[in-house]
C-alpha cells in the first residue's frame, strides 16, 4: 500500500478509538475498570513494521502529530514519542525471522512502553494525579487485555487488504501481458 493510503487507514483508527472513548468513557478518578482503546497506535505499528526504520519514523511522528493536533492534548509529544517508536518498530522487525507473534509481542511491547511513558510524563506535569498501582490495576490491564484482542483483528484485516493487494496487482500484470501479446501478434 502507499502511505497515502496507509496514513487515511491511521486516521481512520484513530477516528475509531474516539468514538470507542466516547461509548465506554475512562474513569477519571481511577475507581472503577476502565480501558483506552489504542488502534491507532497498534495500526502505526503494524505499518512501521513493514518500512525502513527512517520511513517508519517519519510516518509514526506525522500520525503522532496529526493526533497531537486533533485528538490529544500537549502539541509535540505524541508527534515525538511516536516517531520514536515507530523507527524501534521498524528497527525490531529486521532481526528475527518474521511470524506473528513476533510481530505481536513486539507491538504489545511498544504498546506498554507507550503507556508507561505517557503515565510518566502525565504525572510529571500533573495532568494526571493517580498512584502507579491503581493506575495499572483500574486502567492498564482493561487497555492490554482490549488492545490484545485488537491486535489481532487489525492483523487480519491487513493481511485480507495485502491479499487484496497483490490479486489486483496480478490482475493487472496479466492484463498488461495479454495487451503486450495482442500487441506483437498484430506487428503495432
Amino acid at each position: 500500500m502507499k502511505l497515502r493510503k496507509e496514513l487515511l487507514i491511521v486516521f481512520l483508527f484513530l477516528l475509531i478509538d474516539d468514538v470507542i472513548e466516547f461509548i465506554f468513557p475512562m474513569d477519571p478518578l481511577y475507581e472503577q475498570f476502565s480501558f483506552l482503546s489504542q488502534c491507532g497506535f497498534l495500526c502505526l505499528c503494524l505499518i512501521s513494521y513493514r518500512t525502513s526504520w527512517l520511513t517508519g519514523f517519519l510516518f509514526s511522528a506525522l500520525c503522532g502529530l496529526i493526533q497531537d493536533l486533533f485528538f490529544a492534548v500537549g502539541f509535540p509529544f505524541h508527534g515525538i514519542l511516536y516517531g520514536v517508536l515507530g523507527a524501534c518498530a521498524s528497527f525490531l522487525s529486521r532481526l528475527g525471522k518474521e511470524s506473528i507473534l513476533r510481530k505481536f509481542w513486539i507491538c504489545f511491547m511498544l504498546l506498554v512502553f507507550e503507556n508507561l511513558i505517557s503515565f510518566g510524563w502525565y504525572s510529571m506535569t500533573g495532568t494526571i494525579q493517580v498512584q502507579f498501582r491503581t493506575w495499572f490495576v483500574h486502567h492498564e490491564l482493561g487497555t492490554l487485555i482490549f488492545n490484545t484482542l485488537a491486535f489481532f483483528v487489525l492483523e487480519y484485516i491487513f493481511g485480507v487488504m495485502e491479499r487484496y493487494q497483490t490479486i489486483r496487482r496480478h490482475r493487472i500484470q496479466r492484463q498488461e501481458k495479454r495487451k503486450y501479446r495482442r500487441l506483437r501478434l498484430t506487428g503495432k
